[in-house]
């Protein structure tokens, strides 16, 4: 271990046993691969997805949602196509009833199921560097973007530290393009 790893340990009121410690290019962990200075999901989970096949019921919805919410960091305006999905189960709370799906949510569904499919590393974040934060608003969802500047290549380009979105609420969805503007930001 070298100093400066020492430091950010010292600082952040951490101690290492060295003996008891195994130092690696990268590690897995809870679903996630963990390498320096970046993080993805673990490649077989994401290949699960596509096996999937369209829910019918509002306990498949609900597997899928909360799948999908576990790796939401990695995917810009990901509420965008869970709203459709999420919107089936609000009259089938609790219920293990058939669902009955619209072009609209086949079509949420199947996006979605692509999106996952291809998954972007995502940086860690690092407090030397500078920072940027990119939000958007629809009617339907708000979004945003954390990203750091980093050298690669010879070239210092943004890179994804976390991606962030959600559904709005029936109420917030009525907001004037300012209020949802103000939202994003918060």
């Amino acid at each position: 271990m070298d100093k400066s790893e020492s430091t950010v340990l010292d600082k952040n009121g951490l101690q290492l046993n060295v003996e008891k410690s195994r130092m690696k290019p990268q590690v897995r962990f809870l679903g996630y691969v963990i390498a320096q200075n970046k993080i993805s999901p673990v490649p077989e989970k994401m290949k699960a997805i596509m096996n999937w096949k369209l829910p019918t019921t509002s306990t498949e919805i609900r597997s899928i949602i909360n799948f999908t919410s576990y790796f939401r960091q990695f995917y810009p305006n990901i509420s965008k196509w869970t709203a459709p999905l999420n919107d089936l189960l609000k009259n089938n709370a609790g219920k293990r009833i058939p669902i009955q799906h619209t072009p609209t949510t086949k079509q949420a569904f199947d996006e979605l199921k692509n999106m996952l499919l291809y998954v972007p590393a995502l940086y860690t974040y690092q407090p030397n560097k500078t920072t940027c934060i990119f939000t958007d608003a629809s009617d339907y969802a708000i979004a945003g973007l954390l990203s750091q500047a980093h050298h690669i290549n010879g070239k210092e380009l943004l890179v994804p530290i976390a991606f962030a979105s959600y559904k709005l609420t029936d109420t917030q969805s009525r907001y004037s393009a300012l209020g949802l503007a103000e939202n994003s930001m918060i």
